[in-house]
C-alpha cells in the first residue's frame, strides 16, 4: 500500500491563526513553517511528520460554508508565486460548483 495515513486530527484552538485565515475566506499560505506566524507548534510537530515544509491551503465553499480545503504542499521551502495562488483558488471554486451541482 503506498498511501499514507498520520492518523493526526488537527483541532482550531491548537493552530488558531491558521484555521482564523481560513475561516475568512483566505488562503492560509506559508513558506516556511518553521518560522511562519501561521503556523503553532503543534502544526509544525504535524507538518514535520508529513514531509511538508512549505503549503498553500484553500478552503472550498459549498453554500457558504466550509466544505474542506484544498492544499498543495512542498518538502521544501518556497515561495509561492501569485498565480499559483490565483489557480489554486480557482481550481477550488471548480471543485465547490462540481460538489453543489452534484448535491
Amino acid at each position: 500500500d503506498s498511501s499514507f495515513h498520520s492518523g493526526a486530527q488537527l483541532h482550531r484552538a491548537d493552530c488558531f491563526a491558521f484555521f482564523a485565515r481560513l475561516s475568512m475566506n483566505r488562503p492560509a499560505i506559508f513558506e516556511d513553517s518553521t518560522t511562519s506566524e501561521l503556523v503553532s507548534e503543534t502544526l509544525s510537530r504535524h507538518l514535520e511528520a508529513v514531509g511538508v515544509r512549505s503549503a498553500m491551503c484553500i478552503p472550498v465553499r459549498v453554500e457558504q460554508k466550509i466544505w474542506g480545503f484544498l492544499t498543495l504542499a512542498a518538502a521544501g521551502a518556497r515561495r509561492w508565486q501569485n498565480y499559483e495562488v490565483f489557480f489554486a483558488q480557482r481550481l477550488a471554486d471548480v471543485v465547490a460548483i462540481s460538489l453543489t451541482a452534484h448535491q
